[in-house]
C-alpha cells in the first residue's frame, strides 16, 4: 500500500440505485447461445483509453476486475448517491461488492475535500474514478452508471421481486410513492401503495424503487442493507430460466438509462463466469467500523475516514492480504 499518490449543471438528487441493478445488467445482456459461447473464453477486460489519467495502480493483480457501479439521476454532473466497487475474479466468477458510503469525506483532486459522491458533480465519472483510485490505491477504469428509473423498469420487466418488508418500511414506502406519483409522471408504471408487510412481500417496479429510496426511517447503513437485499432478489429472479429466456427484451427496456464503457463482449464474459457459480457474493462497506469519525463540516454531516486504514482493508477484502 506504499504507492505514492500522484497529482494528475447539478441534477435533482434522488438517485440510490446503482447497486441494485448493476449486476442485474450483466444478466439481462445475456441470451442462451451467447452465454454458452462466452463460457469458453477467458475473461479479458481492456483498460479504458484514459486509464493513465485516472491514476490507476498498475501494480494490482489482473486476476480481479474492478468495476465502479454508480447510481445517480440523469445528467452528466449529478451526484452519485450510490457508489459500489464490483470486483469479479476472472478465473472463478466470484464477486465481491464494496459499498462506498456517500458521506465519506475525502480529498478530490482540484476541489479540496468533500463528500465522495460530489466527485461526479465536480468532474463527471472520470473524476469519480480518479478519486476512488487515489484515495484507496485502486485500478478502476471501467464503470456502469444508471439513473433511478432503470431500476423500476428492470424489476417490472422480471415480474417483481420478493423481499422482507417491515410495517415501518411499508409506511415509508407509501409516503415516497405519493411523492413519486407527482414527480415522475414520465415513468409509465403502476404506482400503487403497498398494503402488506412481512417476511416475504412481492414488490413491483415502483414499489421496489420506493423500498430502495427509504432514507429518513433509520440510517444510511440500513438503507444500503436494503439495497443489497434487493440486489440479491433481482439477481436470483433474473437468473431463473423463465426470466433468462427474455434477457434481451429486459435489456431493451432499460438500455436508455444505462451508461457504461464496458464493451458487450466484456460484459458477456464476466456474466458467464458470474452465473456459472450461481448468485453469490461477499460484501464490504467503506469506511469500516472503527476507522472513521462522524463530523459536521460546512453544515454537512460527514464520515471522516482513516483513508490508509480503509485502503488497506479494501485491498485485503478484494485481494486477500
Amino acid at each position: 500500500m506504499g504507492r505514492n499518490v500522484k497529482k494528475k449543471k447539478r441534477a435533482r438528487r434522488h438517485g440510490c440505485l446503482g447497486a441494485l441493478i448493476a449486476l442485474a445488467l450483466v444478466v439481462v445482456l445475456i441470451v442462451g447461445g451467447l452465454y454458452v459461447a462466452a463460457r469458453l473464453k477467458p475473461v479479458v477486460i481492456v483498460p479504458a483509453d484514459n486509464a493513465s489519467e485516472l491514476d490507476v495502480n498498475e501494480e494490482l493483480s489482473d486476476e480481479w476486475v474492478n468495476i465502479m457501479l454508480l447510481g445517480a439521476d440523469a445528467g452528466a454532473y449529478a451526484r452519485s448517491d450510490t457508489m459500489i466497487i464490483a470486483s469479479v475474479q476472472c478465473s472463478s466468477g466470484k464477486v465481491k461488492l464494496t459499498s462506498l458510503m456517500r458521506d465519506t469525506y475525502v480529498p478530490i483532486d482540484g476541489y479540496g475535500s468533500n463528500k465522495i459522491n460530489t466527485a461526479t458533480h465536480f468532474g463527471g465519472i472520470d473524476l469519480a474514478l480518479k478519486t476512488v483510485n487515489q484515495c484507496f490505491d485502486m485500478n478502476i477504469s471501467k464503470y456502469a452508471m444508471v439513473d433511478f428509473s432503470a431500476f423500476a423498469y428492470i424489476v417490472e420487466a422480471i415480474g417483481g421481486v420478493d423481499v422482507p418488508v417491515s410495517e415501518a418500511e411499508m409506511r415509508s414506502m407509501n409516503q415516497l410513492m405519493q411523492d413519486m406519483r407527482v414527480l415522475y409522471p414520465e415513468i409509465e408504471l403502476p404506482k400503487e401503495d403497498l398494503t402488506v408487510f412481512g417476511d416475504s412481500v412481492h414488490l413491483d417496479g415502483m414499489q421496489a424503487l420506493a423500498f430502495a429510496r427509504i432514507r429518513k426511517l433509520d440510517s444510511d447503513y440500513n438503507r444500503t442493507n436494503r439495497q443489497r437485499t434487493l440486489l440479491m432478489a433481482i439477481m436470483k429472479k433474473a437468473a431463473s430460466p423463465s426470466v433468462f429466456s427474455g434477457a434481451m427484451d429486459i435489456y431493451a427496456a432499460i438500455r436508455d438509462h444505462v451508461k457504461t464503457n464496458l464493451a458487450t463482449d466484456e460484459v458477456l464474459q464476466l456474466a458467464a463466469k458470474v452465473l456459472s457459480r450461481g448468485v453469490d457474493f461477499e460484501e464490504l462497506r467503506i469506511p469500516v467500523e472503527g476507522t472513521y469519525s462522524a463530523q459536521r463540516i460546512n453544515g454537512q454531516d460527514c464520515l471522516v475516514p482513516d483513508i490508509a486504514a480503509n485502503a488497506a482493508r479494501l485491498h485485503e477484502f478484494v485481494y486477500g492480504g
